[in-house]
């Protein structure tokens, strides 16, 4: 019904355990998990081993960034620190054991969902210039091959235009002094109000963001079956105890059989055809510049684009936190008052609360057509699949609604693996969010 009831300890935990943006964000802690944005042993996140979202945060300047939350085995918070930005002193302390007021907890858990929010922000924005570079490459490589290319073409649709976004609206550069005094300059306005590192959005440090994403991009395309691995700090085993990604993990357990699936009914269709289209594809990749690729077949490739899309399908929910008033404020909490640099980063992020384009989903068998199909083999395969899929999301939603209090006041987090349209939702490749 609405984006949060101020419980923001509930609506943290829900959002770490249902959003694979935020679940990747958690790390092991003894005998739970821990949200760490800081570490006093290294403040700038410079070890190799520091986790993405120290990193990412560690771009993030303004006052009470620095918020470190522990969580028992079933993901009850059990400690908060925080950290003053500057010295890296702990400044506040609360554990469980010792008492504390839930105004508190919520308090900081509002600041560790700004936090969150941000830090989902840029993995979201990579993975527009991820879909646009596989998009592009599945269509140029299969221009000979129709089977293959009516598929390609339907996802290489506007993905341009989502790429060009990227560089136009969410990461650019540090705007100059002498930029900054010239009157009419587009480009020193765009700096400005750039979501990701304008300092009228999020303010994050623009070049050392882009370092941390590239160096993201070319985890995804080195390891291109792995996604989960690399973006995930705790075990499977541990997740599934606790609960966390179990929706998410029914989609995800589909792909490697669809990726398979679909690449064998291709290559039946035309082996010849289908084996230069694949090696197009590889070359194509491989002699991009900016990253390297190891995505070495049409396998590789689907495995890849379907898992970041199911992924990329959840940032419907955690774009909304930003429409509560208690997480806006920790774009600069030392200030009391509105500022038109706040307005700017709630409409900007608020223009991706809900997305959908129907049949655009992941694992869509579906044809911008009505009445078109396939080629018979590979319609086959997403036939199968589409139905899997939609059987899960129709599961899925008839349990959330049998407690109607919980899905009354948490509804607007747990519908992401709900079918599509629902809430304004749709798991989807980011050529359309």
């Amino acid at each position: 019904k609405f984006f949060g009831n101020g419980n923001h300890s509930k609506n943290l935990q829900y959002l770490l355990k249902t959003n694979p943006f935020m679940a990747a964000a958690l790390t092991e802690n003894g005998r739970g998990f821990e949200l760490r944005s800081f570490d006093t042993r290294d403040p700038h996140a410079e070890d190799p081993s520091a986790s993405l979202y120290r990193q990412i945060i560690s771009c993030l300047g303004g006052a009470d960034h620095r918020v470190n939350i522990r969580f028992d085995a079933d993901m009850s918070i059990r400690e908060i620190r925080v950290y003053e930005e500057n010295t890296g002193l702990l400044i506040t302390k609360l554990n469980k054991c010792l008492g504390w007021k839930s105004e508190e907890v919520d308090k900081w858990a509002s600041s560790a969902l700004y936090n969150l929010g941000y830090y989902a922000s840029c993995v979201h924005a990579n993975m527009h210039v991820l879909h646009y570079l596989m998009t592009a490459a599945l269509d140029e490589s299969s221009k000979e091959f129709d089977a293959m290319n009516e598929w390609a073409s339907f996802y290489a649709t506007n993905v341009p235009n989502k790429y060009g976004q990227v560089s136009d609206l969410l990461i650019r550069k540090q705007p100059e002094l002498t930029d900054l005094l010239r009157q009419g300059n587009d480009g020193t306005v765009k700096d400005t109000y750039a979501l990701l590192t304008g300092s009228s959005g999020f303010g994050a440090n623009g070049d050392k963001l882009r370092l941390i994403l590239t160096k993201l991009l070319n985890v995804w395309t080195n390891d291109p079956t792995n996604y989960i691995a690399n973006m995930l700090q705790v075990p499977k085993d541990k997740l599934v105890k606790a609960g966390i990604l179990t929706e998410f993990m029914k989609h995800h357990d589909l792909i490697p059989d669809y990726a398979r699936e679909i690449a064998e009914a291709l290559k039946s269709t035309d082996e010849d055809k289908f084996g230069i289209a694949e090696d197009r594809l590889k070359i194509y990749l491989k002699r991009c510049s900016g990253f390297t690729s190891r995505i070495d077949s049409l396998e590789d490739w689907i495995e890849l684009m379907t898992v970041t899309g199911i992924v990329h399908g959840c940032t419907l929910s955690y774009s909304r936190l930003f429409a509560d008033a208690d997480i806006l404020r920790w774009r600069d909490i030392q200030i009391e008052t509105w500022q038109a640099p706040d307005v700017n980063l709630h409409l900007k992020v608020l223009g991706t609360i809900c997305g959908m384009d129907e049949h655009r989903h992941v694992m869509s068998s579906s044809t911008d057509v009505v009445g078109q199909k396939y080629d018979a083999k590979l319609q086959q395969v997403l036939d199968t699949y589409d139905e899997k899929a939609t059987n899960f999301k129709e599961s899925y939603k008839n349990e959330i609604m049998k407690n109607t209090y919980e899905f009354s006041n948490y509804g607007w987090i747990l519908s992401d693996f709900c079918p599509d349209g629902f809430d304004g939702k749709q798991l989807t490749v980011s050529t359309y969010i």
